[in-house]
């Protein structure tokens, strides 16, 4: 299987920049304050159609950031302990990313056009199956979304019909 839509890497500072320019809080989790009239957590249970059910609920957008906090493959001799339908992906993050940022840095992600929405639905279900962290930002919806290690998500978001439908499903 070939990834035939490469979404487009960004460094970490320029995920910053994007954030920025999009008006969206980077890395809510944690902040003293929240901003968002809505927030709560989820335990993640429905991996099969989770991820294509998560992306439906968040309505339309142009395009969508998936930040990565943590990385347990770049390395190619670690490779061997993942399953083949893994592998497009790490290779993808693996040939995109050495070119350009060889250490690929907490905080680095790709960017989702909304013509790569079935990319996106794939990467976050293998991210939520390798149990990395990684936030998704949908740059004209108002909601953020952390999955943590597979197990957990966090919703923020300033649109109660976002954040209800998304409680109905994950409630």
């Amino acid at each position: 299987m070939k990834i035939e839509h490469m979404p487009k890497y960004i460094t970490a500072a320029e995920c910053t920049k994007w954030l920025h320019d999009h008006n969206m809080v980077e890395s809510p989790y944690g902040l003293k304050e929240n901003k968002s009239k809505y927030c709560d957590q989820y335990k993640i249970t429905k991996r099969e159609e989770f991820s294509s059910e998560i992306i439906e609920q968040m309505g339309s957008f142009k395009d969508g950031l998936l930040v990565f906090m943590d990385w347990n493959f770049y390395h190619p001799e670690d490779w061997k302990y993942y399953k083949p339908y893994e592998l497009p992906f790490i290779e993808m993050v693996h040939t995109t990313t050495s070119k350009q940022n060889p250490s690929f840095d907490k905080g680095s992600g790709f960017l989702y056009a909304d013509d790569q929405r079935i990319e996106l639905i794939s990467h976050i279900k293998l991210s939520i199956e390798l149990g990395w962290s990684v936030y998704l930002y949908p740059d004209s919806a108002t909601t953020t979304l952390f999955f943590w290690e597979g197990e957990l998500m966090d919703v923020w978001s300033d649109s109660k019909i976002i954040f209800s439908n998304l409680k109905k499903l994950l409630g």
